[in-house]
C-alpha cells in the first residue's frame, strides 16, 4: 500500500493499518521523492512572477510559491521609489505613486492570499491585520463623530487610547507574523488549497 501524504500515512499507523516498520518505510520513501521533486522544480523568474502577478489580477483562489509572490513584492517597490523620485524632481505631487498604489492594491492582496493558501493557512490569517486597520478606522470615525457632538468624557478618552494602543501594536504583530509566514516553504504536495505549483 503506498501512501503520498505523511499525514495520512500516520493516520493509518495509528488505526493498526499499517506495522511500525512499515510506517518508517514508507516515510522515508515519501521523504526522499519529496526531496527530489523540490530539488526538480523549476523556479520561477522575475519576469514570469511579475506577468503572473497581473494575469491573476482578480484570483483568490489556489496557491502562489516565494517567488511570485516577493517578485512582485520587490519590482513594485522599486517602480514606487522611482516614481516617488520623479515626482520630487519635477514638483508633480503625490499623484503617481498614489495611482500605482491603487493599481497593485487588489493584486497584491489576491497574491498574498494565494501565498498564504501554500503555507495552509486560511485568507482570513492574511487579511486579519487589514481587517484590525478596517475596525481602527470605524472606531476612530466614531469617536471622531462623538467627540464633536460632545458627549466625550476625558475616561472615554483615555479607553478610547488605549484600545487604539493596543490594536496598533496588534496590527504591527499581524503584520510581521504574516510577512514569516510568507517566507515559509509552501507545503509540499497537494493542501485544501490546491496543488503544489
Amino acid at each position: 500500500m503506498q501512501v503520498n501524504d505523511l499525514e495520512k500515512l500516520y493516520e493509518l499507523k495509528e488505526k493498526g493499518a499499517i506495522s511500525q516498520e512499515e510506517y518508517e518505510t514508507q516515510k522515508e520513501a515519501f521523504l526522499k521523492q519529496s526531496v527530489v521533486d523540490s530539488a526538480s522544480a523549476p523556479m520561477v523568474s522575475a519576469s514570469e512572477a511579475y506577468k503572473s502577478y497581473w494575469k491573476k489580477y482578480f484570483t483568490w483562489k489556489g496557491r502562489s510559491t516565494r517567488a511570485e509572490y516577493w517578485w512582485p513584492v520587490l519590482v513594485n517597490f522599486l517602480i514606487a521609489i522611482i516614481l516617488s523620485v520623479v515626482e520630487i524632481l519635477t514638483l508633480s505631487g503625490s499623484y503617481l505613486t498614489g495611482i500605482f498604489q491603487l493599481l497593485i492594491f487588489i493584486p497584491g492582496l489576491s497574491v498574498l492570499v494565494r501565498r498564504i493558501h501554500d503555507v495552509g493557512h486560511s485568507a482570513w490569517f492574511a487579511l486579519s491585520p487589514l481587517v484590525l486597520m478596517l475596525a481602527l478606522a470605524v472606531l476612530a470615525v466614531i469617536s471622531a463623530a462623538l467627540t464633536y457632538a460632545g458627549v466625550v468624557s476625558p475616561a472615554i478618552n483615555s479607553v478610547k487610547s488605549f484600545i487604539f494602543i493596543l490594536g496598533g501594536i496588534a496590527m504591527v504583530v499581524l503584520s510581521l507574523v504574516v510577512m514569516v509566514f510568507c517566507c515559509f516553504e509552501g507545503t509540499r504536495g497537494a493542501n485544501k488549497y490546491g496543488e503544489a505549483r
